[in-house]
């Protein structure tokens, strides 16, 4: 496709096409970026509080998870506060709590904790979205 054929095109099929490869890139990166974190190892570290937090007073507001884990790797202690590799914002505290449901609890407090071998400060409780 040369240049000369895009001054033909309407400006809405442009944003179109845009919209389209942006979102082709995003979803391309996402599913590598998730066959990666899939290999990540774990180890057992400590949960120290998982939740699903509301920014509104009534129970169908804005919701967001709160999670804080401490654990450690190669000797060096690390404190983690991600859920999953997939952020969820808006009116989702179901979603929230099915993801809190796949923690992997090794004992009383004691939780599997997946970490990125190349960067050991990186890390999730659960690696799955659902």
């Amino acid at each position: 496709m040369s240049i000369e054929s895009f001054e033909n095109f309407d400006i809405k099929l442009l944003i179109i096409f845009g919209a389209a490869v942006y979102f082709l890139a995003v979803m391309i990166y996402s599913y590598i970026y998730y066959r990666k974190v899939q290999k990540w190892p774990y180890v057992v570290g400590q949960l120290r509080y998982a939740y699903v937090d509301h920014i509104s007073k009534n129970s169908d507001g804005t919701a967001y998870e709160k999670v804080s884990y401490e654990y450690e790797v190669d000797g060096r202690q690390f404190i983690g506060k991600r859920l999953s590799p997939f952020f969820i914002r808006g009116k989702v505290a179901p979603l929230i709590k099915k993801q809190l449901d796949k923690i992997q609890y090794v004992s009383e407090g004691q939780v599997k904790v997946f970490y990125d071998p190349g960067n050991p400060s990186k890390s999730y409780l659960i690696k799955t979205i659902w």
